[in-house]
């Protein structure tokens, strides 16, 4: 008898095993914005990441920021992602920020190393900053003074 799942079927089931941490939390939250569908209903409701959340044993707390940062991957482009494995709490800090400045955050993130209080502190400084987006093309890592 052979037994066959669907790629996210299958990928769930590695992410319920992940006990060793193979992993990464960026990993766990990929796979939550593709998996996971906004629960109908609203809050309390079956479905969405907090059902999904149970599934895995993790609180949807513990997710959220996963999949905020899994966000990100969708927009910026010309990024090594391997470089960003380990750098979900980081990505989740600049999801907090309009989507137009990901790709230049991301692309400081990785050029600067940050850690994650120095992203928090430099997304905070931009936070509520609306530079409109004919001018963002002029900002790059070269010139921008983010620390």
């Amino acid at each position: 008898m052979t037994l066959t799942q669907d790629n996210d079927a299958a990928f769930l089931e590695l992410v319920k095993a992940n006990s060793q941490g193979e992993l990464s939390p960026l990993e766990i939250g990929i796979h939550a914005l593709k998996y996971v569908e906004l629960s109908e209903g609203g809050r309390g409701k079956k479905g969405g990441l907090r059902e999904y959340a149970r599934e895995l044993g993790r609180s949807e707390g513990t997710l959220r920021p996963y999949k905020e940062a899994a966000k990100i991957l969708d927009i910026i482009k010309c990024v090594d992602i391997h470089a960003l494995l380990d750098k979900a709490n980081h990505l989740s800090h600049i999801s907090k920020v309009q989507p137009q400045y990901w790709q230049q955050l991301t692309e400081l993130l990785i050029e600067k190393d940050w850690s994650v209080k120095q992203t928090e502190v430099n997304v905070s400084a931009i936070k509520d900053i609306d530079i409109p987006e004919c001018f963002w093309q002029w900002l790059n890592p070269e010139t921008t003074q983010l620390s």
